[in-house]
């Protein structure tokens, strides 16, 4: 996913095109700091064999200061995009590792939250007989469902956390479109 992250994600590619912009935006005002070429050439076809060619090359002198202050603008803004791409990838691994360690602390906490269910399930089960042969009480059983129903609710918080670390995951690689295969898998 780490590898795969800067090809795929939408949010990478705008920041690197925004990186080529402002390197083509430095080229552009390094450009006008040359003079401006202009070359003609013509000739006849009749006759009298007249032909002109000419080189024209304008540079304006008294603009020079202006020009080097835009150059160093743009190459600002280049370093700047370039910074903002670099902190990008990064907040995009970090939201990776985040997501991912949620994921497996949530399979992990489910594989838990499974035998606890079990657990609860026996639980209220042997309470249930105890007050059917008068060896348990009422708030035995109520407390034994409750804690059963705490468990269902745990699970359920659990999988909506897994669910949500995994759309995190897949938007921060760019393919959430992928999401769906993901959620419909039995495990």
């Amino acid at each position: 996913i780490l590898t795969s992250y800067p090809e795929s994600s939408n949010l990478v590619k705008k920041m690197q095109m925004d990186t080529r912009l402002a390197e083509q935006n430095v080229k552009m005002q390094n450009a006008t700091k040359m003079p401006s070429l202009f070359a003609f050439g013509e000739y006849t076809l009749d006759d009298k064999q007249d032909w002109i060619v000419g080189v024209v090359a304008k540079y304006n002198i008294f603009d020079g200061i202006n020009k080097h202050k835009n150059v160093q603008a743009a190459e600002l803004q280049r370093y700047a995009a370039e910074l903002m791409t670099a902190r990008t990838k990064q907040e995009i691994e970090n939201i990776i590792y985040k997501s991912f360690s949620e994921m497996t602390s949530a399979q992990q906490s489910q594989i838990l939250l499974k035998q606890n269910k079990l657990a609860a399930e026996e639980n209220l089960r042997i309470q249930t007989l105890s007050f059917k042969e008068d060896m348990g009480s009422p708030t035995q059983v109520i407390d034994a469902e409750n804690a059963l129903y705490s468990v269902k609710t745990d699970m359920a918080l659990n999988a909506y956390k897994y669910i949500l670390s995994l759309a995190t995951l897949l938007q921060s690689q760019g393919s959430i479109s992928q999401f769906k295969t993901y959620v419909n898998q039995q495990n």
